[in-house]
């Protein structure tokens, strides 16, 4: 009777660090500070293999005008042949601020898919870029993947 239950708690423990680490391992992290927008030429920002959704770093803009996010994508999970993705772009304000502006653009499956999105800043506003990938019409799901790459200037 004792075995049984020592071996119940150490099957538990081994449960419970289990999930932990599991959480620990999938919970978004951020990186720490925020990086300054101020240029008026088109300036790269980055490339990301994503899954689902992706909410990027704060971003201050240091200029007042239109900021532009130009970027293109393609669908890369094992259903975009035949289940083709939607990727949803938005500029957002920081710390829970709103959409300030949104686009939504379809995989066609030719390729690279371009998107574009903008709205007024104002100097020392603080945003960060939202990206979802969501089925079209039916499933497979909620977990789809895409590839971004995306560029910004303030004009």
């Amino acid at each position: 009777m004792k075995t049984k239950k020592s071996i119940l708690a150490f099957i538990m423990s081994i449960a419970i660090i289990v999930c932990a680490m599991l959480t620990i391992t999938t919970s978004p992290a951020f990186a720490a500070g925020t990086e300054d927008w101020s240029s008026s030429s088109m300036t790269y920002v980055g490339s990301m293999h994503m899954t689902n959704n992706n909410l990027t770093k704060v971003k201050t803009i240091r200029r007042s005008g239109t900021l532009h996010i130009v970027g293109h994508f393609y669908g890369e999970d094992a259903h975009a042949a035949s289940s083709p993705i939607r990727l949803t772009a938005e500029i957002r304000r920081a710390y829970g601020g709103g959409t300030l502006a949104s686009t939504v653009k379809n995989d066609n499956r030719s390729g690279l898919v371009d998107f574009e999105v903008s709205c007024h800043v104002n100097n020392g506003d603080q945003l960060q870029i939202f990206f979802d990938a969501s089925s079209i019409s039916n499933p497979p799901g909620y977990y789809r993947q895409a590839f971004i790459e995306y560029w910004y200037y303030i004009s």
